[in-house]
């Protein structure tokens, strides 16, 4: 799914519920969090896309990942494995 470029502050929490969706492209949003999304739950997600949150982190001189991206990460490493 695609929702790239709509200027979103969270992710929509009824991503959480689509546990058959492989692609998530959030990229190009103000993405401030990721609390809202429950990457465990989405067992068949493959492909997640957060460019420009991770782009605007570097250049806030952010020098390690935030908990809630961490964890959204170790989330996804532990349901692809």
């Amino acid at each position: 799914m695609k929702i790239a470029n709509n200027k979103l502050v969270d992710p929509p929490s009824c991503l959480s519920s689509m546990a058959d969706l492989e692609m998530l492209d959030l990229s190009n949003n103000r993405l401030t969090s990721l609390s809202s999304l429950r990457l465990s739950s989405m067992h068949a997600l493959q492909l997640l896309n957060l460019q420009t949150y991770l782009n605007h982190l570097r250049e806030e001189g952010q020098k390690h990942v935030p908990a809630d991206i961490a964890l959204c990460i170790a989330d996804f490493l532990r349901t692809s494995a």
